[in-house]
């Protein structure tokens, strides 16, 4: 009897405690959505929807303190956070690029971005190098996968079924990897 009284309230005080714990949970997500749709709120206003896609913009916040909005440019990682009455770029740890209002912040992000890429120019040569192994590659694989031989492996009783999917999902990244040199060049 001692153990069953032990058990059952012991068992309903772990309840309460994750039905504590989970709405804890509940409310800092809720929190963080709050936070970044206010910010967002401001944000769309200035930073034009496509460009934040183009850049892959992430929306971030402690859901108390800070939100910002970061994203990679030229292998460097930045963030946009609100400054006093309009917005700042940052890099790095606490590298300030620039800031503005509302209605100057946007060019002033697209000159910054256009210092920064004058300050790391692309490397054609180095472009179309990739881009000619990666066409021998995706031949050599093409011809792979229309090949008797290859067929003939995958269709074995002991080949893995997913053996053609494979080497399919090769020449698709392959093939998306073809598509962003042509965009990087």
């Amino acid at each position: 009897m001692l153990e069953e009284l032990i058990t059952k309230v012991y068992t309903k005080h772990q309840a309460k405690l994750r039905a504590e714990q989970e709405e804890k949970q509940r409310q800092e997500q809720k929190w963080i959505e709050d936070a970044i749709t206010q910010f967002r709120s401001k944000f769309d206003k200035v930073i034009p929807p496509e460009l934040q896609e183009a850049l892959n913009v992430q929306f971030k916040t402690d859901g108390i303190h800070s939100t910002s909005a970061e994203f990679q440019y030229a292998n460097q990682h930045f963030k946009i956070i609100v400054w006093g009455n309009g917005w700042a770029l940052r890099s790095g740890i606490d590298s300030h690029l620039c800031d503005g209002s509302t209605e100057t912040f946007f060019d002033k992000l697209l000159i910054q971005l256009g210092e920064i890429r004058e300050a790391n120019p692309v490397d054609s040569a180095k472009i179309a190098e990739f881009q000619g192994v990666f066409n021998r590659c995706y031949v050599e694989i093409e011809k792979i996968a229309q090949s008797e031989e290859w067929r003939w492996l995958c269709d074995r009783p002991n080949a893995d079924p997913e053996m053609k999917t494979h080497l399919g999902d090769v020449l698709h990244y392959l093939s998306e990897a073809m598509g962003c040199l042509e965009n990087a060049n």
